[in-house]
């Protein structure tokens, strides 16, 4: 099944076997990547039971089958976006690994795999975040030290958790169930209109859930800016 993925731009289109893709994000990550990912495994460092607890962010993945625990909202809300990528990444993580650095541990907030391979870690900072003199030293330290254990960066990305996307993206994650490359596969080649107006053009049962799922993996664009709504405006094929 073949369909066409709309990634980012309205114009950014691809085609891939969706069900193939699927079943590298369930099946393949073990068995193909890199060497590196095996330190994901032994290395991560351990959150106790009663932490994962006490915490707000337990986070489930619909397309890993698998659950994450987020230890702060922006590790939260980042996993939204990690989630959604299903063009670009093919696995992820949230406390990946911890290493040693001049005998201070230091554990990155996030790692992921892109579907050609790479492997990037992250630091995640809210918006407003101002790092010392020593902050950057010290993260300049461990970036180093990743990228010679042979990953392919440690990057600093920062969260506005004030943006509509996440508050979107978090809106629309709830609706992941409903994903169906079925009903992906069927949707009309060009269509620009309101999500209502797209719903009445498919005969499948719960098309609204479904049309939803697939704004949030983006296989349907809209505009994730404005809180997505039955009258938001979507797009498929590049009008």
């Amino acid at each position: 099944m073949n369909v066409t993925i709309v990634n980012k731009e309205p114009f950014d289109c691809k085609k891939i076997n969706i069900l193939d893709a699927l079943e590298e994000s369930r099946e393949k990550t073990v068995l193909e990547m890199r060497e590196q990912l095996l330190h994901w495994g032994d290395n991560r460092r351990r959150i106790p039971k009663a932490t994962a607890l006490r915490g707000q962010y337990l986070f489930f993945s619909h397309r890993l089958l698998k659950q994450r625990f987020a230890e702060s909202k922006i590790e939260s809300l980042r996993l939204f976006e990690l989630e959604s990528d299903i063009y670009d990444v093919l696995y992820y993580e949230t406390q990946p690994l911890s290493i040693t650095v001049d005998g201070r541990r230091y554990t990155p907030d996030t790692g992921f795999i892109t579907r050609s391979g790479e492997i990037y870690l992250e630091e995640l900072k809210p918006k407003g975040f101002k790092p010392s003199v020593q902050w950057v030293d010290r993260f300049a330290e461990c970036r180093q030290h990743v990228i010679d254990l042979g990953y392919d960066d440690l990057t600093l990305r920062y969260v506005d958790e004030t943006l509509n996307r996440y508050k979107s993206l978090r809106s629309l994650y709830r609706y992941g169930q409903y994903l169906d490359f079925n009903f992906v596969s069927e949707l009309p080649e060009k269509f620009k209109g309101s999500i209502l107006s797209l719903s009445e053009k498919i005969d499948a049962e719960s098309v609204i859930e479904k049309i939803y799922a697939a704004i949030f993996y983006g296989f349907i664009v809209a505009d994730l800016e404005v809180l997505v709504s039955l009258d938001a405006e979507v797009l498929l094929g590049g009008i």
